[in-house]
């Protein structure tokens, strides 16, 4: 464990992957420490996900999405808000742990968490406007289409800016009726944790799933 001395609830509490509306441990049992860049120090362990781990996370999310995509759209579109809000609210401690686990300044990581809300609410504000086209043919027929879903969706997450992609790239595919599996970065997973800590309560279980991968 590092030797920085940080304010409580700034690290996550759990360590495993978050699946299904749950957390699990890895299933080979492997865990690695996260290592803080400017220091040199243990930070905290993140589990090793491995393909089983990855298939098993696919499936659950794989089960919510035959319900996901037919919820409303005025639902699905809300759901990123509460999210939205409980980053704001946290947008501090979050900042300090992606400090911690990046190396980047705190200033820039409190941005992050911020622009990440502000992504998330501006999703929910555009799933009602996911129509399609209806186009006149003539002689009383009509040509239209619809859009639908697609599935999974993966995010692989860059390691300069864990938190705010993670939490900002979930935003679209949630708001059309899409399941999500978040991987987080290698060089600095904490964050997601701590942000699966935070809102993976707020959504049906599999809809969103967070996995490490050190």
């Amino acid at each position: 464990m590092s030797s920085t001395k940080l304010p409580e609830g700034v690290l996550p509490n759990h360590r495993g992957l978050y699946y299904g509306g749950a957390w699990h441990a890895p299933l080979a049992g492997q865990y690695v420490n996260s290592v803080a860049p400017a220091t040199a120090e243990a930070i905290a362990e993140a589990s090793i996900a491995e393909a089983d781990d990855v298939d098993a996370a696919v499936r659950a999310a794989h089960a919510a999405f035959d319900t996901w995509r037919r919820t409303d759209a005025g639902r699905t579109g809300r759901a990123p808000s509460p999210a939205a809000e409980v980053l704001r609210e946290h947008a501090d401690s979050l900042a300090l742990l992606d400090a911690l686990d990046t190396g980047s300044p705190v200033t820039n990581a409190g941005r992050d968490a911020r622009f990440a809300a502000a992504s998330l609410d501006y999703f929910a504000g555009l799933a009602t406007e996911i129509k399609g086209d209806t186009l006149p043919m003539g002689n009383g027929h009509l040509n239209y289409t619809l859009r639908e879903p697609l599935g999974v969706v993966a995010r692989i997450v860059a390691y300069n800016h864990p938190l705010m992609f993670a939490a900002m790239r979930i935003a679209a595919p949630l708001a059309a009726g899409n399941t999500v599996v978040v991987k987080a970065p290698d060089q600095a997973p904490l964050s997601l944790l701590r942000l699966a800590e935070l809102i993976g309560e707020l959504f049906p279980p599999g809809v969103v799933n967070f996995l490490t991968r050190p």
